[in-house]
């Protein structure tokens, strides 16, 4: 947005002059120009007029402010006198350009959102919708016109950078499917345990192998260690 219209900015000396809200935006101090239209606004609330409404909306429109300008200018489409309807038109045409600039910037982006593109188109349209109504209300101002022929001609980009993408996602090959898990290995069959009855034999040699164990922890225990001191305990 690098043309402004020098209508809405000569309304600035009628209504701030006694304190240096012009003299501010002339200079470029469009912050400080904003902070006292703005607070002009919010004092005179409903009752504000109509200049002091676009001249606050035009300071935010400097600042790159499109919610503030919005904001400011959305009542004068309500105004009595079709100029200043025709107006408000054109400020809000110019919000939806700075909003579309943010959108299309957000929609290049590596890791945009998938409505982003859609966005930028909506806010394309809004600003060609809002121009082409100031045009129609005031066909004698240039500006005006020319003003719709941009956002003609940027609404047709968008959409086009738009179906562009779309049809890159189509094409894109879908990501494979995740590997499947590495299986665990079985855990191993627990040992077969025997479970037969013994036969007499084996219970006869079982029990000879145990009285033998305990014949020899008993004997053992009777020998001395070789370095026992006499008359001490070893048990």
């Amino acid at each position: 947005m690098k043309r402004w219209p020098v209508c809405v900015l000569g309304l600035v000396a009628s209504l701030a002059a006694q304190d240096g809200a012009l003299a501010d935006y002339r200079a470029g101090r469009f912050a400080a120009a904003h902070a006292a239209l703005a607070a002009a606004l919010a004092e005179r609330g409903a009752a504000a007029p109509p200049e002091l409404r676009a001249n606050t909306a035009l300071a935010a429109l400097r600042l790159l402010r499109e919610g503030d300008a919005e904001a400011a200018a959305r009542p004068l489409l309500a105004a009595a006198e079709p100029e200043w309807r025709a107006r408000g038109e054109q400020l809000l045409g110019f919000a939806a350009w700075l909003r579309t600039d943010r959108a299309v910037a957000a929609a290049r982006l590596p890791d945009a959102e998938p409505m982003a593109w859609e966005l930028a188109v909506r806010s394309a349209e809004a600003a060609w919708q809002h121009w082409r109504r100031a045009a129609a209300a005031l066909p004698a101002e240039v500006a005006m016109v020319r003003n719709v022929e941009r956002a003609w001609q940027r609404l047709t980009e968008v959409r086009a950078a738009r179906d562009a993408a779309t049809a890159r996602t189509q094409q894109e090959p879908a990501p494979p499917p995740p590997e499947p898990a590495a299986a665990e290995p079985p855990a191993p069959a627990p040992a077969e345990v025997a479970t037969a009855p013994l036969s007499a034999a084996e219970l006869q040699r079982l029990r000879e192998r145990l009285l033998q164990k305990q014949r020899e922890k008993q004997r053992l225990r009777l020998v001395p260690p070789t370095d026992a001191v006499v008359g001490e305990r070893t048990w």
